[in-house]
């Protein structure tokens, strides 16, 4: 068997021109996708991740914003933000960085829980509810 040689920055180059084009198409027919970062704290190595998400999001023509609460902020004050992020029209997906300080418990069941993620050390998925055709967005 061959080992195929994959060019990584070649494919990333395709993935993003796919994904400007799908953003460009919903754009066009009134709604432009969001995208919600909350970095709890100073940790430098999520501070880097979360600033190359914002980037590459808005690249692509994704509305986005970044949160950043205080390293102290308590495990309701941070369910609050997601709530209300999760209430606005213009936001589509949310993503909360990890790690979380020791005093935020990320497995809190219910609306607008935090979700553990996918165990390493990455963002964690928000879900966010189903939305509906036409619905509000910051357009073009």
């Amino acid at each position: 068997m061959t080992a195929t040689v994959l060019d990584g920055n070649r494919i990333a180059s395709e993935i993003r021109a796919e994904v400007t084009a799908e953003v460009k198409a919903l754009v066009s027919s009134g709604m432009r996708p969001g995208l919600a970062v909350v970095l709890v704290g100073n940790n430098p190595a999520s501070e880097i991740y979360v600033r190359g998400k914002v980037k590459s999001s808005e690249e692509v023509g994704l509305y986005s914003e970044k949160h950043t609460p205080p390293a102290d902020v308590t495990t309701t004050e941070l369910l609050a933000l997601v709530e209300d992020l999760n209430r606005r029209d213009e936001i589509d997906g949310i993503l909360v960085q990890l790690p979380l300080p020791p005093q935020v418990d990320s497995t809190t069941a219910g609306p607008g829980a935090l979700h553990a993620g996918r165990g390493d050390g990455d963002a964690a998925p928000v879900e966010h509810p189903h939305r509906r055709p036409g619905r509000g967005s910051r357009g073009a």
